[in-house]
């Protein structure tokens, strides 16, 4: 799990704008939670600080108000902002984030993920994230996600696995190579 620290990203008037997540070591990105992709979007504008950013404030936040904050963001309407949301989805695979992957639980951490989603390498990512005591549904995910009975994850197809991390329990998923 990457370290973060989190941030409400306000607009002058004190309006939220975005939910962050800046990394606490080099080398230093931001991402956003873009809630039309269920995804954390590293945006370079805010990278600078807010000194160098013109029109927002920063504002440091704890993980649980992340998370509420996440579950309540509307969609980004997709005509306004579709010029943003398009150098979204054209950003590379190393430039978006799970929420897991920053220690952040979601209501529904999977909902369009696939094993597409998944780096060809087989490198392992964190695909959701548990409360600490629920150990049963967190084992119960990795064996769906092993065994094909989740949509997008044919049998087969990926390798999962269950593991504490501070205080949560991360489910971490992993693509099977065509020749394993």
């Amino acid at each position: 799990m990457e370290k973060v620290a989190f941030e409400r990203i306000e607009d002058d008037q004190g309006k939220l704008s975005w939910v962050a997540a800046r990394q606490k070591s080099a080398p230093w990105h931001v991402f956003v939670w873009v809630p039309n992709t269920r995804r954390w979007h590293r945006m370079r504008e805010l990278e600078a600080g807010p000194a160098y950013v013109e029109g927002v404030r920063m504002v440091g936040i704890g993980r649980e108000e992340a998370e509420a904050l996440i579950a309540d963001r509307p969609k980004l309407d997709s005509r306004s902002w579709s010029w943003l949301l398009d150098e979204f989805a054209a950003q590379p695979r190393g430039e978006i984030r799970l929420s897991a992957q920053l220690g952040v639980r979601e209501a529904r951490p999977l909902t369009g993920l696939s094993v597409d989603d998944l780096p060809e390498d087989g490198s392992w990512v964190e695909v959701a994230a548990f409360a600490s005591d629920a150990d049963a549904p967190a084992r119960s995910l990795a064996s769906d996600l092993r065994t094909g009975k989740r949509a997008g994850f044919p049998a087969g197809s990926t390798q999962a696995l269950v593991q504490p991390a501070d205080e949560r329990i991360v489910v971490s998923a992993s693509r099977m190579s065509a020749t394993a």
